[in-house]
């Protein structure tokens, strides 16, 4: 540790908002280990392009003057409790260890984020720009990037990097003002302190979960040689009725997969698709009990098995995730949320975002019934309050079949599920090779 730097900070601020410009100067006042310069942000009719047309310039200066890095600043950041000299200083440097790019002081959201030490989190995506420190060798390609109507300053910073971290527990957050210059949707009264509120829960969550694996250790596998020929677990299928392409298309999936003995169960009908889903998980729960099963599968008729599907891969994954205490088991999602690795063949998720194909332990079962039915919203993760023991299969085995109809077909920012699904995959590779050279999995 070097206390006797001086760390360059530019905080931008547009001419008009005087409340932040005072505002800035007073978070920085008496702080020795700041040289704090205040850059006029660029005026445009929409704020994101406005502020990224800010950090480009800044960077082309700063990059010609020879610095290593800078703290780029919004001036609505504030210091936590959790601020210290010393510890900024010891996190610069253990980040430039880890050939960082980028470390934020404390992010407002983010997912697919690894705990690298007791100080610092890898993290695949995430929103939050308030503190930021930008290394010298990332500013190239933050000069070249693309930058787009709708897109974001820090979600495109995170497109531009795969060695971004973030300081644990937060030294940055915001400062509330009523307004947002960058990001609208922040002008909501008590949005930003949620957004950081959660952001802290779910990095305390991660180091909980990774506390709670590390104890138990890696779990206990299967019989590798063992081949599984005669073995079978009951597969629950929905299906919409009336739906032949459906029906067609799932038995098609299963054909020739002695190792399911599939059951067809008749979607319940209701117009709320999400209540109508676990109204029918809620019977298959019953059913299950009524049968004695200890696993079972459940799935969608638009589920489609991956190439990566293998009948041994699949029963070793059921064997070790519940050696690791799983209560659930997600074939794949198309939508990646908090992680940590527990084996090379799955990670625990904090959420499962979509249900076309799931492995159920008994220990779950009495649990679907007990779950009141009213209040459950389209799109929600069923399964987020009823269990915290959920895997993620890596690679995934299962995907949706885009059948083209709005009904189903749900949409999240105007990308198709089929899309949706292969960004989750994309990413999902991107975590776990991040996790092996990192050694988080032994």
């Amino acid at each position: 540790m070097n206390n006797s730097r001086i760390l360059p900070v530019f905080a931008v601020n547009l001419k008009s908002r005087t409340d932040r410009h005072q505002h800035i100067r007073q978070v920085f006042s008496g702080r020795p280990e700041f040289e704090l310069t205040i850059v006029q942000a660029e005026e445009h009719t929409t704020g994101a392009i406005g502020l990224w047309n800010t950090i480009v310039k800044l960077i082309s200066k700063v990059e010609q003057a020879g610095y290593e890095y800078i703290i780029l600043c919004e001036d609505d950041h504030q210091f936590t409790e959790d601020y210290s000299p010393a510890a900024l200083f010891d996190r610069i440097d253990e980040a430039i260890a880890h050939d960082a790019d980028v470390l934020l002081g404390g992010p407002s959201w983010f997912s697919g984020a690894l705990q690298v030490s007791p100080d610092l989190f890898w993290v695949d995506r995430f929103a939050g720009l308030q503190f930021t420190v930008l290394f010298r060798k990332f500013f190239p390609r933050i000069l070249r990037a693309d930058f787009r109507r709708g897109d974001a300053a820090d979600y495109k910073i995170a497109d531009l990097s795969e060695n971004k971290y973030f300081i644990y527990p937060s030294i940055s957050t915001q400062i509330e003002f009523g307004y947002s210059d960058a990001t609208p949707t922040n002008n909501d009264p008590g949005r930003v302190d949620k957004l950081f509120d959660v952001s802290r829960k779910c990095a305390k969550t991660l180091v909980n979960v990774r506390d709670y694996y590390s104890k138990m250790g890696r779990p206990a596998t299967g019989d590798e040689e063992e081949t599984f020929e005669n073995i079978s677990i009951p597969a629950y299928i929905i299906h919409q009725p009336g739906r032949a392409d459906r029906l067609g298309h799932i038995t098609g999936e299963f054909s020739g997969k002695k190792e399911f003995d599939t059951r067809i169960i008749e979607a319940s009908p209701h117009p709320n698709l999400a209540v109508s889903l676990f109204s029918s998980i809620k019977r298959i729960a019953g059913l299950a009990i009524a049968n004695d099963d200890d696993v079972i599968a459940i799935c969608e008729d638009d589920h489609q098995f991956t190439a990566e599907y293998s009948r041994h891969s699949f029963f070793q994954s059921i064997i070790e995730a519940s050696n690791a205490g799983a209560e659930m088991i997600s074939g794949g999602v198309g939508r990646i949320d908090q992680l940590f690795p527990v084996s090379q063949r799955f990670f625990w998720t904090s959420a499962v975002w979509h249900l076309q194909f799931v492995v159920l332990f008994k220990n779950v079962f009495q649990k679907i019934l007990d779950e009141p039915i009213e209040g459950i919203a389209e799109g929600k993760d069923i399964f987020m309050q009823l269990t915290s023991h959920k895997m993620l299969l890596d690679p995934f085995i299962s995907t949706k079949k885009d059948f083209g109809d709005p009904l189903y077909n749900v949409q999240t920012d105007q990308r198709s599920i089929t899309e949706q699904f292969s960004r989750s995959i994309v990413r999902l590779d991107t975590i776990r090779k991040k996790a092996d050279h990192l050694q988080m999995v032994g």
